[in-house]
Formats: structure tokens, sequence, C-alpha cells
């Protein structure tokens, strides 16, 4: 499907794009545009341009976004379980309530983001750059946070088996 004929057919109101979605184009541009409540599960969106973007309780489960642009992104309450966001990048974006489970958020640098309560169980986050970044409340069960950098705003996160920064592991844990 070309992204003229997703826009118009989301325009159009249908929102169910599961495993439809093959951009071959790398860096496609969604600048600024509501797609909230869509279900784009699978989908491959390598290097696009999310800025500004409202994916708020989006289902991208499985999605490819290595290497996208988030500034400014809403993405509160979305699910990106195994969705696959290595070298990602952005600030000031808000990820409240999301769900990371098994995402791949290596080398992302995601600085000054809301992940209060957002849930990485399983996730890897190895040689992330997350400054100003607020994780309270978030759920680390079994993450992978080796290398992970301006890792500080933890108030109520939890930890079990977690691999911390300095490669220690924290068995069962809350943030200060």
């Amino acid at each position: 499907m070309k992204v003229e004929e997703f826009l118009e057919r989301y325009e159009k109101g249908e929102r169910s794009f599961a495993g439809t979605l093959n951009f071959i184009e790398v860096g496609l541009d969604f600048t600024y545009m509501d797609l909230s409540g869509a279900n784009l599960s699978g989908v491959n969106l390598e290097g696009a341009i999310l800025e500004g973007t409202n994916l708020d309780n989006t289902n991208l489960s499985k999605a490819n976004l290595k290497g996208a642009y988030m500034e400014g992104t809403e993405m509160n309450e979305a699910i990106l379980d195994g969705a696959n966001l290595s070298g990602a990048r952005g600030g000031q974006a808000n990820f409240n309530n999301t769900s990371f489970i098994n995402a791949n958020l290596s080398k992302a640098e995601m600085y000054q983001c809301d992940f209060n309560s957002s849930n990485f169980s399983n996730a890897i986050l190895r040689g992330a750059f997350v400054n100003h970044s607020f994780f309270d409340g978030a759920n680390f069960t079994n993450a992978d946070l080796l290398d992970i950098e301006g890792f500080y705003n933890i108030s109520k996160a939890i930890f079990s088996n977690t691999i911390m920064s300095d490669g220690s592991i924290w068995y069962q844990s809350i943030g200060y």
C-alpha cells in the first residue's frame, strides 16, 4: 500500500491496518499528523519522521521504528510490544502508560520524555540515552538497561531481575 492510499483510508475512518502496511520507502514524513487509535501493528516505519505526530492509543506492536525521528511525538497508552525502536531519536515526547514489552530501544536517544507508568518488561534499552526523561512508576521487570545514560527519574519504578546500567542485577526493588 502506498502512503497516499493509507492516509486516504485513514481519513475516511479506517483504523485497522495490521499486517497490511509495509512501506518500502525509508524516512516517510508523518509530521504533525493525527494517527491516534490506529492499528498499525507490524508496520515498517524505519526512519520515519514522526515529529509532533499524535499516536495516542495506537497499536504499533511488532512495528519497525528503527531510526525514527520522534521529536514531540504523543504515544500515550500506545502498544509497542515487540517493536524495534533501536536508534530512534527525539525529545519532549510523551509515552505515558505505554507498553514496550519485548521492545528493542537499544541506542535510542529519547531525552526529556515522559515514560511514566510504562511497561518495559523484557525490553532492551542497552546504550540508550534518556537524559532528563521521567520513568515514574514504570515497570522494568527482566529489562536490559546496560550502558543506559541519563537514567535518573525513576520514582516508584519496579525493578525485578533487571540488568542495570553498570551491569549489576536488581532482583526485587522499587526506584527511589
